[in-house]
């Protein structure tokens, strides 16, 4: 559900579909975290699997010379790109159709986590 950024602002999907005493509770959270949040668009796919990730572009994947964004053939994924543009300013954005990969249950940073050292 969030995704730093920096030490003081994370991503956050689109919470229009949340029960709305979590999402109170969510944002207090977070405001009492002392956290900035932006939002990214996300719309739960009305016929997904229980573990389906599709239209989590909090899910993307940070290199130092990249950040490569999933799509997901959906209305938002314009919105979401030029979001990444926006925070990421300098960096090289690049897409991926992550549709195959979102039905069993991750996206691109749950399929390459990894720590460097």
């Amino acid at each position: 559900m969030v995704r730093f950024i920096d030490d003081n602002t994370v991503f956050v999907n689109s919470a229009a579909h949340e029960d709305k005493t979590f999402l109170k509770r969510f944002r207090t959270a977070l405001a009492s975290a002392g956290l900035n949040t932006i939002e990214l668009p996300y719309e739960p796919p009305r016929t997904a699997t229980a573990i389906s990730a599709r239209g989590l572009y909090l899910n993307y994947l940070q290199m130092r010379q990249a950040i490569i964004v999933p799509t997901f053939r959906s209305r938002y994924d314009e919105r979401a790109v030029k979001i990444f543009e926006n925070i990421f300013k300098g960096q090289t954005i690049a897409t991926v159709d992550c549709n195959e990969i979102a039905d069993e249950g991750g996206v691109l940073n749950c399929i390459t986590w990894n720590i460097a050292e």
